[in-house]
Formats: structure tokens, sequence, C-alpha cells
């Protein structure tokens, strides 16, 4: 008990003392009392710097996109485990655009420029994730997004995706 009223100001221990009528458990309440106060106070006065925003929009808005750039901007940016975070996210992002510029093509009545590239862009269309277990870019997906990259056709198609609904992103 001791101990614990060391921690108070002595004006408050000698009141303590005093209290007539004051049980061991009534001091322990009110030590236990002053301490989430000051935590309190001490919360309270780290709180008053922090800024809060609150972002609504429907999906794919750029919600998210908003916060991560002030990150970015105002802050160190992202830690590299961050990074690696959004690896994922990243090539799946990657590949579903590859999936829709070859889409528009279709829509667009845009060949591919090279006959070869046929078979890489059936792969990319039947490839449901691009990744391996190692989170590597698996490697027939690799140079499958390298040779259409390269195909003027879908160079052409990707630069009218506004016309399909290509992310802005995509490119």
């Amino acid at each position: 008990m001791h101990c614990c009223l060391n921690i108070l100001p002595a004006s408050l221990q000698m009141c303590m003392r005093l209290e007539p009528g004051v049980t061991e458990e009534g001091k322990r309440a009110k030590l236990k009392n002053s301490q989430i106060e000051r935590d309190l106070q001490k919360h309270a006065k780290a709180e008053t710097n922090v800024i809060k925003i609150l972002l609504l929009g429907t999906a794919e808005s750029g919600k998210s996109t908003l916060v991560k750039q002030i990150k970015i901007i105002h802050s160190q940016g992202f830690s590299k485990q961050e990074l690696i975070s959004f690896k994922p996210a990243v090539f799946d992002n990657l590949l579903t655009s590859m999936k829709f510029v070859l889409r528009g093509m279709g829509i667009l009545r845009i060949n591919l420029a090279s006959k070869k590239n046929k078979v890489h862009a059936s792969l990319i269309l039947a490839c449901s994730q691009c990744l391996g277990d190692d989170q590597e870019l698996l490697p027939f997906v690799a140079h499958a997004f390298c040779a259409l990259w390269s195909d003027h056709g879908v160079r052409a198609a990707a630069a009218r995706g506004y016309e399909f609904e290509l992310n802005d992103s995509a490119l």
C-alpha cells in the first residue's frame, strides 16, 4: 500500500491518511481512480495534435489511394514490410487489367499484331492468380505479360481503354 501512495502528491496522501472512516479498500479505489484520471489527461493531451478525417465514397473511388499518398508525402512512406504486403494486390491488378485489355480488344475489333501472342492471351484469360506459393510472379505469367505488352494490338487497345472501362492506373 505504501508503494502506491508514493506516486500521489504529498497533499493527497495526507488527506487520505487523515480522512476518518475511509477503509483500505476505499483508499485503493481512490488511488486507482486518480491513476485513471492522470492516464485520461495524458491521452487527451496527446490527442490534441491528432487530425482525423472521414473519407466517404463508392468502391474504387480512391479513398485508400488518398490515404497512401498522404502517408508518402507527409510521413516516411512505407516500410519494406508494407511494400511487400502490397505485392499480391499489385500483381492481381496487373492480371485483371491485362484481362480487361484483352477483352477490350474484342469490343474494339483490334487484333493481336503477333499470332504467337494468341497462346499468351489464352493463358492470361484462363489464369486465376499470377503468384506462386513463394509470392513471386509465375514465370509463364511474367513471360506472357511481357510478350503481350510488346504487342502493338494490345498497346492500341490499352490506349483506348476509356472505351471499355479500363482503370486509369492500368497502364
